[in-house]
């Protein structure tokens, strides 16, 4: 499993050296992405979203790893902190996907942002999450399948 990109690992050791630039620069192709997927598992509470995002970014760069790509490290650590507040806020819901989303049960939201939203790969979701490639699959399958249905649910309504 390769780790921490070789600019990446310069631009950390520019950062810890003092160079603000430096962590602009290592953390801007992840912010977006990372914060969007934040907001989803977190039922659109932006504040949430965003403390959990800042507190993925300080414990990545606290202990960076060289085994784990920066992205899936990430995803892992804003899944974490997201999961102490599996449940969404209330009145937090309004729309048809959204409403749909948000009434998936949180491991299954979660399935579904990582492979659709932070674009991880199957291989990646698998480490991640430690169940097998094909489990992961199989359970992204069903999620769409389940999503789907709670959309058609939520448009008759």
């Amino acid at each position: 499993m390769k780790g921490l990109s070789d600019q990446e690992i310069v631009l950390l050791e520019r950062w810890k050296a003092g160079d603000e630039r430096s962590l602009k620069a290592l953390l801007e192709p992840y912010l977006d992405k990372i914060f969007a997927f934040a907001l989803h598992l977190n039922a659109g509470d932006e504040e949430r979203a965003y403390q959990v995002t800042i507190s993925a970014f300080v414990e990545i760069l606290s202990v960076p790893s060289r085994k784990e790509k920066f992205l899936p490290a990430l995803a892992r650590k804003t899944l974490t902190q997201s999961r102490k507040f599996q449940n969404p806020p209330p009145g937090k819901s309004s729309g048809g996907l959204k409403s749909a989303l948000l009434s998936l049960d949180f491991e299954t939201r979660a399935l579904l942002l990582l492979r659709d939203h932070t674009s991880l790969t199957y291989e990646e979701i698998s480490r991640l999450l430690q169940i097998s490639k094909k489990s992961v699959r199989i359970k992204i399958i069903q999620a769409r399948e389940l999503l789907k249905e709670k959309i058609r649910g939520f448009a008759h309504a």
